[in-house]
């Protein structure tokens, strides 16, 4: 029952950052309105560092995912401190990226479905003999599109959001490097 709820708890979730953004890239096509400035809609009005509203919303539903990880599957996959700060960072990251390919950019979604299912297959566990591979794999994952948007953005173009992304995915490799070398210990 409760990994039920946990499901659709996070479903609701992905579903609540996929429709509106639905929403707004097709409210801009109506209008005739580039990408771009559909992301920027999404952005506060403040003067100074503009943040989307979709990085509060991954932050939120990354704690709700961790909080749901602790008091649902805790006592199922053992988890430890370091897998928390895995599933925290990988699922803000991932959410960040589907939801800002919700306005077109394919290859952010791409990239956001990659990141929750090396997440899934990291503990999914009929794989756990796999598991130093699938970290491996999240790592060059990760350190792909860090270098996939340096190459696209360069470091001239000011993009906060992207770069709170870029941090959380440099704080990622942390936890993944330490997980392998437990995961290297028990072997």
């Amino acid at each position: 029952m409760q990994r039920n709820l946990a499901i659709i708890i996070l479903l609701l979730g992905l579903l609540f950052i996929a429709i509106p953004g639905a929403a707004v890239a097709q409210d801009t096509d109506d209008e005739e309105t580039s990408e771009t400035e559909a992301m920027d809609m999404d952005e506060s009005e403040d003067e100074g560092i503009n943040i989307s509203n979709t990085m509060y919303i991954a932050a939120v539903l990354s704690v709700v995912g961790v909080v749901i990880a602790h008091f649902v599957f805790k006592s199922y996959f053992g988890f430890e401190p370091l897998d928390y700060a895995i599933i925290g960072l990988t699922l803000f990251t991932a959410l960040v990226h589907v939801r800002f390919g919700t306005y077109g950019e394919q290859l952010l979604l791409l990239n956001g479905i990659g990141y929750s299912v090396l997440l899934g297959v990291l503990y999914f566990p009929r794989l756990r003999r796999f598991q130093l591979w699938v970290i491996a794999a999240l790592v060059v994952y990760t350190l792909i599109t860090i270098v996939g948007y340096v190459v696209d953005h360069g470091f001239d173009h000011v993009d906060y959001d992207g770069y709170i992304t870029k941090i959380a995915e440099v704080l990622l490799l942390v936890p993944l490097a330490l997980k392998a070398k437990k995961v290297m210990q028990s072997e």
